[in-house]
């Protein structure tokens, strides 16, 4: 799957091909739980090194404690603040881009 088919939530499988795929590189909020059983919380610094290498400057992270594999408000709000600051939008039209369906 290519980097530009990913929608804002999940992951992405072959970070060594993130610098030749990314179009362009806006700022990147990584979310993890650290109760995930399903992707290992340790592998939110390997995410966030490899965009790093592949030329993202702004990559940030946070994490939900207590959460599994999913999205806790804690994490949704961070979510939230962060798409404001980057893409100056009114907080209700982002929230509906993160509460729409993914598939």
């Amino acid at each position: 799957m290519r980097l530009r088919d990913r929608g804002v939530f999940g992951s992405y499988l072959s970070p060594e091909l993130l610098k030749d795929e990314a179009v362009s590189k806006p700022p990147i909020l990584l979310v993890h739980g650290d109760s995930d059983d399903m992707v290992p919380p340790q592998s939110l610094p390997e995410a966030a090194e490899a965009l790093q290498e592949a030329g993202f400057k702004e990559v940030y992270a946070h994490v939900m404690k207590g959460t599994g594999h999913g999205i806790a408000p804690d994490g949704l709000s961070v979510a939230l603040a962060s798409c404001v600051t980057s893409w100056g939008s009114e907080p209700a039209e982002i929230r509906n881009l993160l509460m729409a369906p993914h598939g």
